[in-house]
């Protein structure tokens, strides 16, 4: 579905760049203090108001009324690209620092603790997340991810969004 000859901006470029801001503003949303959130609500709010805000600038720069598909595309196009630069970012730091995997590995180690699993199944599940985790498992994983996060965000906002 091409939307480039109703619109007078390229979706697909349209669908990078506000996938490149919204990747970067998630890295820089848990450390400002957005109305006292947890760290993961910031970034996938931020996450969120990206991908509606890439379908709300294509609907306004429409000349036609953009179905719901097209929107849901141009949603989907930000996720994506946005998670690309989230999982560049993650293989970066995480082949650079190793460390930041234990911290990672911490984290689920604590969420485990805290499930109501019976704690031969958690130690399980931690020997073979330790085993197999990596720097490009973190970032596939990401991709995977924050792109079916973004599918179901997409549609959702495809049905708030309208030509006025």
């Amino acid at each position: 579905m091409d939307t480039s000859t109703d619109s007078p901006i390229s979706p697909t470029r349209t669908a990078m760049t506000v996938g490149a801001v919204t990747a970067v503003l998630m890295f820089v949303a848990p450390v400002l203090p957005l109305l006292n959130l947890m760290p993961q609500t910031a970034s996938l709010a931020v996450f969120v108001g990206g991908i509606f805000f890439g379908m709300r600038r294509l609907v306004k720069h429409s000349s036609a009324d953009i179905t719901y598909s097209a929107k849901a595309v141009m949603g989907i196009k930000v996720a994506f690209f946005a998670s690309l630069i989230i999982a560049f970012v993650i293989y970066f730091i995480t082949k650079i620092e190793p460390q930041a995997i234990n911290i990672y590995l911490g984290v689920v180690e604590q969420m485990l603790q805290s499930s109501d699993l019976p704690s031969e199944a958690a130690a399980t599940q931690m020997q073979m997340m330790r085993e197999m985790i990596s720097p490009l498992f973190l970032a596939v994983v990401a991709i995977f991810m924050f792109s079916f996060i973004g599918v179901i965000a997409a549609c959702i906002c495809g049905l708030f969004l309208k030509k006025k």
